[in-house]
């Protein structure tokens, strides 16, 4: 059965389908070449992160942080996760009393197609619970991917019969510093949801 990530279908929805069949080559291989040698990109930053709120804000766990990505041996990669750190602590997220949440596994089948839910950060703020995606890349977050993503978010809920607010998801941009939230997943958005799911479904054994 083909399976894929939240993110990742967003990603989908955005693309022509030539340009498609690499984001399912790397779903459907995790780890498979080249992906097999490779850490998460954005780790170390991440790891920081949420070991901010783990520690309730603690400043230390930043520092901590900063060590270790201090020993990452690529340069390019060592001053990327130095920029996310730095973006973080820029923006209005250190501010926001979020309480880590265990990281509970979610999914639902569209069509032939299982879509899991796999944020960055899964929190408590203020007794509600929040579900987090973070841009991590050194350019501006699309618009309409950012919307996707929420929107698919949501639809996973629904299809688990999982009762969840909009405002309860969201996408933070770490290079602008815009938080993108959404007040519904759109029809024409599960339209074409369903549509590449579809597309999916034919393309996945020929990978």
């Amino acid at each position: 059965m083909p399976n894929l990530n939240v993110r990742a279908m967003a990603k989908m929805l955005r693309l022509p389908a030539h340009k498609q069949e690499r984001i399912l080559f790397d779903q459907k291989y995790p780890k498979g070449e080249p992906q097999r040698f490779q850490t998460p990109y954005y780790g170390p930053a991440l790891s920081g992160i949420r070991n901010f709120y783990r520690t309730s804000n603690a400043p230390s766990s930043l520092v901590a942080a900063r060590a270790k990505i201090e020993g990452i041996g690529q340069e390019i990669r060592r001053l990327n996760n130095y920029r996310v750190l730095e973006k973080f602590q820029g923006s209005i997220l250190p501010k926001r009393k979020l309480k880590l949440a265990p990281n509970s596994r979610h999914s639902a089948k569209i069509g032939d197609v299982q879509l899991k839910l796999s944020p960055d950060l899964q929190a408590l703020e203020n007794n509600r619970r929040k579900i987090v995606y973070f841009n991590c890349r050194g350019e501006q977050l699309d618009d309409e991917l950012a919307r996707y993503t929420l929107e698919i978010g949501l639809w996973v809920f629904d299809a688990e019969g999982i009762p969840i607010d909009p405002e309860q998801i969201e996408f933070m941009d770490l290079f602008t510093g815009r938080l993108h939230t959404v007040g519904e997943c759109r029809a024409t958005t599960i339209a074409k949801l369903t549509d590449t799911a579809k597309t999916i479904t034919k393309m996945w054994p020929n990978l």
